[in-house]
């Protein structure tokens, strides 16, 4: 889909801005996973203000608390360049680095469950994971520059692709019960030096560089429906709209967000944000 140093254009584009969100995140300017998320949207959004947008169209929304996600994951973002289209999910979570900021577990289960909520929401994730590139994001509210060594980026988000974290879950964790994080135990630290040990993807950066030169997920035809209102991808018989040039069909996406359990939703044009990024920069 885009070469290495193209893909690597992208990935630090958005590499800065999850810095700058953790920087803010640091400072207790963001207070949420959901604030989080919206911060980074908008600066994806408008990196130099609201009078120069950038070519990425996200749409972001609450939903209600009953409805549940269809594939796991908090966000599907669609990368287009020309009649192809690549599909990113992440689910994103906030570990409470910090143990001042909030006390309240980042990952629990209902006494009768088995499964916890990071559990469930990886078998959700892995009939899908063949087709779509699917990670886990994990927030970092100490300071920019601090690290603890044990598998945390010292600047921006932790991040791990699915495949790794269903392993380890289902070597782990599957079958006993047990939730990511207690006191005696850390289940994410561990899996996350796991996955440092193996060289594999540790941030956003290093996510879309492997996506974009198609080392994760699989390419899909961009399809048009039949009155050509608008262009979609066809992902096991559902059909994830992109907006269309005026974004006149936003009611689309949102219906396609509430009926699958997505609070995020983004598009990007890589040949527009490539040409965006040269000349910006």
């Amino acid at each position: 889909m885009l070469s290495h140093i193209d893909a690597e254009k992208v990935g630090i584009y958005f590499y800065q801005i999850d810095r700058k969100c953790r920087d803010d995140f640091s400072k207790g300017m963001i207070i949420s996973e959901r604030d989080y998320v919206s911060r980074f949207t908008t600066f994806a959004m408008y990196p130099y203000g609201p009078f120069i947008k950038s070519p990425i169209f996200w749409i972001s929304q609450t939903l209600p608390q009953p409805i549940e996600t269809k594939f796991g994951c908090d966000g599907v973002i669609v990368f287009r360049k020309g009649n192809l289209a690549k599909i990113g999910m992440f689910e994103a979570k906030w570990p409470r680095m910090d143990p001042t900021r909030c006390r309240t577990p980042w990952d629990d289960k209902k006494p009768k469950e088995l499964h916890s909520r990071l559990s469930k929401e990886l078998q959700k994730q892995n009939p899908i994971s063949s087709k779509v590139a699917i990670w886990e994001m994990f927030f970092n509210d100490l300071n920019v520059g601090v690290s603890k060594k044990d598998g945390f980026n010292s600047e921006v988000s932790a991040c791990i692709w699915h495949d790794l974290a269903y392993y380890y879950w289902h070597k782990r964790i599957r079958g006993t019960g047990k939730v990511w994080y207690n006191r005696k135990e850390s289940h994410l630290r561990t899996m996350l030096r796991y996955r440092k040990m193996l060289k594999s993807a540790i941030n956003i950066k290093d996510i879309l560089i492997e996506i974009l030169t198609c080392n994760k997920g699989i390419p899909f035809n961009i399809k048009t429906k039949k009155d050509d209102t608008y262009a979609f991808i066809e992902l096991n018989n559902i059909e994830i709209p992109l907006p269309d040039q005026n974004y006149g069909n936003s009611e689309d996406i949102t219906d396609f967000m509430k009926d699958n359990g997505f609070r995020q939703y983004a598009f990007i044009d890589l040949e527009d944000l490539l040409s965006f990024l040269n000349d910006k920069h």
